[in-house]
This record gives C-alpha cells, structure tokens and sequence, in this order.
C-alpha cells in the first residue's frame, strides 16, 4: 500500500515547461485517452499517448520519454489520497471511475 507524502513534491504540482493551461489540458488528454482505452480493454504503448495529447509541444526523440514520464507520474499521484494519509487507488476503484467517466461521456 502506497503512502502519500506528506508534503507534496514539487514535480507533482508543477507543469512540464512553461504552459501551465496547457500543461493541465495534457493531463486530461491523458486521462481521458486512458480511460478510453480500459473501457475499450485495448492494450496501448504508453507511447501511444503522445498521438492523443496534443495540447503540449512535444520533445524531440528519446527526450519525449521523460516528458511522457513527468505526465504519467503527475496523473498516478493525482489519485493517491489523504484520509488516514493511505492511498485509496486501487484497479477496482480506478475501474469503477473510468467506467462512470465512459457512461457520463456517452
């Protein structure tokens, strides 16, 4: 069971370069694109993403990785919670949200 930091660390809260609004579109690209992809139970590359987000500028090369990194580590930190100071994220509950993301954007 993961425990989340008491003090948040800076890269969880901070955009990657300088667009924060875009920054925080590109975090729901990602969600949603993943989201998509569970209900859908099509495997996918996380490479894959890098065609679906397109709000932010992407790095050239190899350097997109970590790019894509920063991204998928801001939208697994957003679901580690405080009560008891546990993470609540489990497949079962991130399931339950991707299947009530799909049925409320239908």
């Amino acid at each position: 069971m993961a425990i989340r930091p008491r003090m948040t660390p800076k890269w969880a809260t901070s955009s990657y370069g300088n667009d924060d609004l875009a920054w925080e579109e590109a975090k729901r690209d990602c969600r949603d694109a993943l989201h998509e992809w569970c209900v859908r139970q099509e495997p996918h590359a996380y490479v894959d993403l890098i065609a679906r987000v397109r709000t932010i500028p992407w790095q050239p090369g190899d350097h997109s990785s970590g790019q894509l990194g920063y991204l998928l580590g801001q939208e697994r930190y957003s679901k580690l919670v405080y009560p008891g100071n546990l993470c609540t994220y489990c497949l079962a509950a991130h399931l339950r949200e991707i299947s009530r993301h799909a049925a409320s954007s239908h």
